[in-house]
């Protein structure tokens, strides 16, 4: 399942807790060609318990490769 936070090297902890960096979603909202919002679709399977997440760009038609994703 992705996140929008990233766990930091532990090289550079520091000691006192666990540090996260928070990535901002917005990249992986636009396209990288023309900066259009991306539409993205969602495809329930439930006999494979999975979730089929496809997207397409409106301004120049750039699709990416669709990614499944496990429900639990």
């Amino acid at each position: 399942m992705r996140s929008p936070y990233t766990r930091v090297e532990n090289s550079t902890l520091d000691g006192t807790g666990e540090e996260v960096n928070y990535q901002v979603p917005e990249p992986f909202e636009r396209c990288v060609y023309c900066n259009t919002k991306l539409l993205f679709t969602h495809d329930l399977n439930l006999s494979y318990l999975e979730v089929i997440e496809s997207c397409r760009c409106p301004g120049c038609g750039v699709t990416k490769a669709p990614q499944r994703f496990t429900l639990q």
